[in-house]
């Protein structure tokens, strides 16, 4: 199943609204997803999961315009390696604004990833904020591909599911980026 129907996106798009978290299918495996901007919504999906390290989540947006939003400035190179990247990438921004303080580092970056195409897609679309999205394996080295490989415990606990995928999965590359042209892979 490609897309969604309208039906399934208006259920989803309303439930992310009122800020519950979901369950859905993107680049990356299936992740447990909320609105970015809802700090219950935020602080009720980290405590889904256990994040291993710092990076394993991301902002997610359909454009990078978008990421402005939520950023003070972001670096000449962003866009540059957003349209050469082959697969999935989570861009560490600094000068993050604008999100609750769960979802920005101590350093002020916030991690941000760009889908343009499929579900996710469709989602974004129809909201007015970006999603909060954090791997259900809690590591993005390892990544979900069905819903049956998601662990019980968290399916249990979040109010909607889709079970379907889209994508080839990948797990992203994550760069971080300084203001003053620093460029610093962080996974590959």
């Amino acid at each position: 199943m490609k897309n969604l129907d309208q039906e399934h996106i208006h259920t989803i798009t309303k439930a992310l609204k009122e800020g519950e978290t979901c369950l859905l299918p993107t680049d990356s495996g299936y992740e447990i997803v909320c609105d970015a901007t809802n700090e219950n919504a935020v602080i009720r999906a980290f405590s889904l999961i256990d994040l291993p390290k710092a990076h394993n989540y991301s902002i997610i947006v359909k454009h990078i315009d978008q990421i402005g939003r939520y950023t003070k400035e972001i670096p000449e190179i962003a866009e540059e390696l957003l349209n050469v990247a082959i697969s999935p990438l989570i861009l560490v921004l600094p000068s993050a604004c604008g999100l609750p303080q769960a979802v920005i580092s101590n350093t002020g970056k916030a991690p941000f990833r760009v889908i343009a195409e499929g579900i996710i897609s469709n989602i974004l679309q129809k909201l007015q904020f970006p999603l909060l999205a954090l791997p259900t394996s809690g590591d993005y080295s390892r990544i979900t591909t069905s819903l049956d490989s998601v662990p019980n415990e968290i399916v249990s606990k979040i109010p909607i599911s889709i079970a379907t995928i889209q994508y080839d999965c990948k797990s992203p590359s994550i760069i971080e980026l300084g203001l003053g042209g620093e460029v610093k892979i962080i996974k590959n």
